[in-house]
């Protein structure tokens, strides 16, 4: 699952277009860069970089109520095109701060609280990773994985060097030797996890989507290079008794509802001295540009354009504190260090290794 899950599943809306002011009213993107040519189809996922010297990005508006933000969805729904539908969503955010204020992130009452906003955005009362992460309009596109895997001819160059230099700088922080083991949890159409196997690398992807495994499969029989490719959720994993050097999630991990699960069913799928790596999340740092969007623990993300993507899919399109997430980790028995990409939060990656290790 991944890329935003609307470009993989058209690429991932995961950073938002403006700034947080602290007044509550708007948010400006202080350095927000300028829209790339992309195609309608995946402008949402080309979030502005918050380390851009270009000039201020637009105002977010505030709404304070759903009913106010299904009035924007409607009025989005009637425009004549879908970079016009994007142009009206990146005006706006939702403020949900009180959903779950005064309840432990930890507790399964917080979970409730999400459940329930969950509910309210997708109009469903229930969740299932296997059922709501699919990318159903990948029936009625025509992607070539072989020739042009997305983000290759998604955007203009600038767009396709911004993963390329997150891809890079991935890679050198897990510095894997060719023989060691990479599992790869929603590789989306496989780039990452094909460029580790290429150099050698003993590479496992496990997504939700038979689409983008069936991709891969393609794409690596075309290039005659071993990978092991599996539909299946997080957490699950071909062989039970294998155990990984790395486990990554570039764009995928804030999928996880119950990611405090998670984080401890992985000390059953890293090796002892192996890392869990989580690269291009959004997990926002304390007065962070983006700090309102997320305004509890963990949640969904509260600009429009990613509510409209749960509004619309079903998915579950979560943001993180930074300070919940690392809190997370070490409760699950993790110690977590964070390498910050110099170029663009695509590839800022949080290690973790076992406490103590």
């Amino acid at each position: 699952m991944k890329f935003g899950r609307w470009w993989r599943r058209r690429v991932r809306p995961h950073l938002f277009p403006g700034r947080a002011t602290k007044q509550g009213r708007a948010v400006r993107s202080k350095k927000a860069g300028a829209e790339p040519e992309v195609p309608p189809q995946v402008a949402a996922f080309a979030p502005a970089n918050p380390t851009s010297e270009a000039a201020q990005g637009p105002m977010l508006q505030r709404l304070g109520s759903w009913a106010e933000v299904e009035r924007v969805f409607d009025a989005g729904k009637k425009c004549g095109s879908e970079p016009e539908r994007i142009e009206l969503l990146c005006k706006y955010y939702f403020d949900a701060g009180g959903i779950a204020e005064g309840l432990d992130p930890f507790s399964s009452a917080y979970l409730d609280q999400v459940l329930k906003l969950y509910a309210t955005i997708t109009g469903q009362q229930r969740y299932d990773a296997a059922h709501n992460e699919l990318a159903p309009y990948l029936a009625n596109q025509s992607v070539n994985f072989l020739s042009a895997p997305p983000p290759y001819r998604v955007g203009s160059t600038d767009f396709l060097g911004e993963f390329l230099v997150s891809w890079g700088f991935i890679l050198k922080t897990l510095a894997l030797k060719p023989g060691q083991k990479l599992l790869e949890y929603g590789p989306g159409s496989g780039n990452l996890a094909i460029m580790a196997a290429r150099n050698g690398c003993d590479v496992t992807v496990v997504d939700v989507e038979r689409s983008y495994i069936d991709g891969i499969k393609r794409q690596c029989d075309a290039l005659e290079i071993p990978i092991k490719a599996h539909v299946g959720e997080f957490g699950s994993v071909p062989d039970p008794n294998e155990r990984f050097d790395a486990v990554l999630f570039f764009e995928a991990f804030h999928h996880a509802l119950r990611h405090n699960d998670l984080l401890c069913d992985l000390h059953n799928i890293a090796a002892d001295d192996g890392v869990i790596a989580f690269a291009g999340e959004p997990i926002i740092a304390a007065g962070d540009f983006w700090e309102p969007l997320v305004p509890f623990p963990w949640g969904p993300r509260c600009d429009l354009l990613s509510l409209w993507a749960m509004h619309t899919y079903g998915w579950m399109e979560l943001g993180f504190r930074e300070s919940y997430f690392t809190e997370a980790l070490a409760r699950a028995g993790w110690q977590v260090a964070k390498h910050v990409c110099p170029i663009t939060f695509r590839g800022n990656t949080f290690v973790a290794r076992r406490s103590g290790a």
